[in-house]
C-alpha cells in the first residue's frame, strides 16, 4: 500500500473501470460532502493541509490485454476494483476546472491547461491524434458517454452515446452540472485553490491487488462498503467470477460467455435504470427468481430471501445447497432469461393497456406484476391474452370486497410460473377459466354485512369511506356516467378524470364531515326524518352515529382531483354545486338533476333524499360490476345502514 496524490496517479497510470463494475451511483449527498470537504481544507505553506480521500484497489492489466491503439502510451494500466465512484468524481472536477483555460499558479510554472489535460486527462500523440483517456470505462456505451458527453470530446459524434437512457448516465450528467455550477461561482483564485487541493492535497491509499488474491472476490468484498451494491450488481460480478473459474471451457468460450453476461446486464440496466422511472433491481431479481424457484412459503420471493437464494444457485460449491452444477450453459441460459424478462417487467410498468393499468391500481404487488409480465411475454410469442387480462381485473376487484377473498394473491405467481415453464395442461385458456370461476365465489350477504361493520369499526366508523375498493369503484362509475352522457348527447366526450390521475385523486364528502357552518338545517331535517321508521319509534338511538351513517354512505362520496378536495371540502351546497359544474361527470351528476325528458337542471338541495338515491344507483352499479344475478330484496331488510342509505 502506498499513499499517492491524484497528480501521481493520473500522470503515471491509466485506469479503467472493468465490465463487472456497476455504473456511477453517486448522488447529490455524496457530491456535496466531497465539495464541502474540499472547501474546508485549510492552507498550509504553499499548499493546503492534506485531506485523506480513501483507498483505491486496482488490478494490473497485462500488456497483452491493452488495446493496440493505446499501447503507445508509456503508463501502467489498471482496472479499478474499488474506488471508481471517487475517481470518477475527481476526474469530472478536474475536467471542469481545465475548461477554464490556463491555470495561474507560480508554484506550477504557469503551465497551460492543455499541458495538464494531456498529462492527466487525455494523452495524445504530438499531432493530437489517437486520444487515450487516463481514466475511463472499458469499451462500452458508458465509456463513450463519459468521453464524448462528460469530457466533451466531439472527435466522434454518435447520438446513441449522448442519449441519457439510464440512471447511471443521469448520475454522471448530474455530477457534471453540479461541479460545473460550483466552479463557475469561484473567481480565478478560488479555482486555483481547488485545482491545487484536487491534485496535490487529497492523498489516497493505492493498493495494487496481489496476484494470489482473486480480483473479483476482492471486488465483492470491498464493494459492500460505501454505497452498497444491489444484489443484481453483485450477481453480475459473481457470474463473471464463476465464468473465469470454469475448467471445462476454452479461452474463446470464456470470452464469449463474459460478452453474453455483459450484454444481458446492459439490457437489464437499460430497462430498469431509465432516468425518469427507475425500477427496483432487487424486486426485479426476486420476481424473476420466483418463476424458476419456489420460496419457502410459495408465492413470490421476498427481496432479501431472493438475494440469498440466487447466490446459493451460483457459487463454487452449489451441491452444498442442493443446486445444479455451474456450467457455461447454465450461466448463459440464466443471463439471457433475466435480460429477456426485463423487457416485459419494464413494459408492464409503462403500459397504456387499460386492464393492466387497472389491475396494478387494484393490486400493485409483486405477485400480480409477475403474472402480468409473463402475460406480456406470452403475447410476444403470438398468443392472445386479452380475456386473461380482463379476468385478472375482475378478480382483483372482487378481492377488494369486504367479507370475501376469492383468490389468494399467491395464486398469481403459481399460474405465472406454470405458464412461464410450459407446464402441461396449464394454458392461457385454463388460467382464464380458473380466474373467471373464482371471481364468482363470493357471498353477497357476507359482503353486505361487512359493509355494515365498517360503520361500527372500533377505530372509526366511517363506513364506505374505509373500503379500499371505493376510489376504484367511483372511477369506474365515472366512466359509466361518461358513456351514458355520450349516448344521450350523441357525443364522444373523452374521460375527464384520467386513470393516470388515480394517485392524485381524493375521495370527497359532498355533505362534509364538519357540517356545522353551512349544513345545520340539512342535518336537523335528517335527524327528524329518522323518526318515520317504525323500528326507531319509541327507542333511543345514537344521533352522532346516525349522522356518520349519512355522511359516510355511498351516495355522499365522490372523487375530486388533488387540491380541489381541500378547496371545497366544508363549503356550502351552493358553493360546492358551482365548483362541480363543468367538471367530472360525477361532479356534474351531483350538481345537476336529469329530468324525465333528459334535461339537466340545478339541484336545489343536497339532503338524505339525494344521497340515498345516488347511493342506490352506485350500489346497483356495484352489483352489475360483480355480475350479481340474484334478488337483493331477499335479505335487504336485515341490513339497517344499507337499507337506510343505499336501497331505500
Amino acid at each position: 500500500m502506498e499513499q499517492k496524490k491524484l497528480f501521481d496517479l493520473l500522470s503515471q497510470n491509466c485506469f479503467r473501470i472493468p465490465d463487472y463494475q456497476r455504473g456511477y451511483a453517486w448522488g447529490d449527498r455524496q457530491r456535496t460532502d466531497l465539495w464541502e470537504d474540499m472547501e474546508n481544507m485549510m492552507p498550509k505553506g504553499n499548499l493546503f493541509k492534506p485531506h485523506y480521500t480513501g483507498c483505491l484497489y486496482a488490478d494490473k492489466i497485462p500488456d497483452e490485454s491493452i488495446p493496440k491503439e493505446e499501447a503507445y502510451v508509456i503508463s501502467d494500466y489498471y482496472y479499478l476494483v474499488d474506488g471508481q465512484q471517487r475517481m470518477t468524481t475527481l476526474a469530472i472536477i478536474l475536467f471542469e476546472l481545465l475548461k477554464y483555460g490556463q491555470i495561474h499558479d507560480e508554484h506550477y510554472q504557469h503551465q497551460k491547461a492543455s499541458f495538464w489535460k494531456r498529462s492527466l486527462l487525455c494523452f495524445t500523440k504530438d499531432d493530437g491524434s489517437c486520444p487515450v483517456y487516463k481514466f475511463s470505462y472499458e469499451d462500452s456505451e458508458y465509456k463513450s458517454f463519459l468521453e464524448h458527453v462528460i469530457f466533451e470530446d466531439k472527435a466522434i459524434i454518435r447520438k446513441e452515446y449522448e442519449e441519457i437512457n439510464s440512471c447511471y448516465k443521469q448520475n454522471l450528467f448530474n455530477a457534471k452540472l453540479f461541479f460545473q455550477d460550483k466552479i463557475a461561482q469561484l473567481d480565478s483564485k478560488g479555482r486555483e485553490a481547488v485545482f491545487v487541493k484536487l491534485l496535490f492535497c487529497m492523498p489516497m491509499d493505492f493498493n495494487p491487488i496481489e496476484k494470489e488474491f482473486d480480483v473479483q472476490a476482492v471486488f465483492e468484498t470491498m464493494n459492500n462498503r460505501g454505497k452498497p451494491l444491489t444484489n443484481l450488481e453483485k450477481l453480475k460480478n459473481r457470474l463473471m467470477y464463476l465464468s473465469a473459474n470454469l475448467t471445462s471451457v476454452d479461452n474463446e468460450q470464456r470470452i464469449n460467455l463474459r460478452r453474453t453476461i455483459n450484454t444481458a446486464w446492459g439490457i437489464i440496466y437499460k430497462n430498469l435504470g431509465r432516468k425518469d422511472a427507475p425500477l427496483s433491481e432487487d424486486e426485479f431479481l426476486s420476481a424473476h427468481l420466483s418463476l424458476i424457484k419456489t420460496p419457502k412459503y410459495n408465492g413470490a420471493f421476498p427481496d432479501d430471501e431472493a438475494g440469498e437464494k440466487v447466490f446459493t444457485m451460483f457459487c463454487l460449491h452449489p451441491d452444498k445447497w442442493e443446486e445444479s452444477p455451474i456450467t457455461m450453459e447454465s450461466i448463459e441460459k440464466y443471463s439471457n432469461q433475466l435480460a429477456d424478462f426485463s423487457h416485459y417487467w419494464r413494459e408492464i410498468h409503462d403500459t397504456s393497456e387499460i386492464y393492466v393499468k387497472k389491475s396494478l391500481i387494484l393490486s400493485n404487488t409483486k405477485e400480480v406484476k409477475i403474472f402480468l409480465a409473463v402475460a406480456y411475454l406470452l403475447r410476444n410469442q403470438g398468443k392472445s391474452i386479452e380475456n386473461m387480462l380482463i379476468a385478472t381485473e375482475k378478480i382483483l376487484f372482487r378481492n377488494t370486497l369486504p367479507g370475501t377473498s376469492v383468490m389468494d394473491i399467491r395464486g398469481f405467481v403459481t399460474n405465472a410460473k406454470n405458464l412461464y415453464n410450459n407446464i402441461t395442461d396449464v394454458t392461457i385458456d385454463s388460467v382464464t377459466s380458473e380466474l373467471e370461476t373464482a371471481a364468482k365465489g363470493y357471498d353477497l350477504m357476507a359482503v353486505c354485512n361487512r359493509f355494515v361493520d365498517l360503520f361500527n369499526y372500533v377505530r372509526g366508523g366511517v363506513g364506505f369511506h374505509r373500503w379500499n375498493g371505493l376510489k376504484y369503484l367511483l372511477f369506474e362509475y365515472e366512466e359509466k356516467l361518461r358513456i351514458e352522457h355520450n349516448k344521450q348527447k350523441k357525443d364522444s366526450q373523452p374521460p375527464r378524470i384520467q386513470l393516470d390521475e388515480y394517485a392524485d385523486t381524493q375521495i370527497e364528502h359532498v355533505l362534509p364531515q364538519h357540517w356545522e357552518e353551512h349544513w345545520q338545517e340539512t342535518i336537523k331535517d335528517y335527524d327528524s326524518s329518522l323518526q318515520q321508521y317504525d323500528f326507531l319509534k319509541g327507542k333511543s338511538f345514537d344521533i352522532e352515529k346516525s349522522r356518520k351513517l349519512l355522511i359516510n354512505s355511498l351516495g355522499n362520496l365522490t372523487i375530486l382531483r388533488g387540491g380541489k378536495n381541500a378547496h371545497v371540502s366544508n363549503d356550502s351546497w351552493k358553493d360546492k354545486q358551482e365548483a362541480y359544474k363543468g367538471s367530472s361527470f360525477s361532479e356534474i351528476d351531483i350538481a345537476e338533476e336529469i329530468t324525465p325528458g333528459g334535461v339537466a337542471k340545478e339541484r336545489n338541495q343536497w339532503t338524505q333524499t339525494e344521497i340515498m338515491k345516488r347511493g342506490k344507483q352506485i350500489f346497483s352499479f356495484l352489483l352489475e360490476k360483480i355480475e350479481y344475478d340474484g334478488d337483493l330484496k331477499d335479505f335487504s331488510n336485515t341490513l339497517l345502514p344499507l337499507n337506510l342509505l343505499v336501497i331505500a
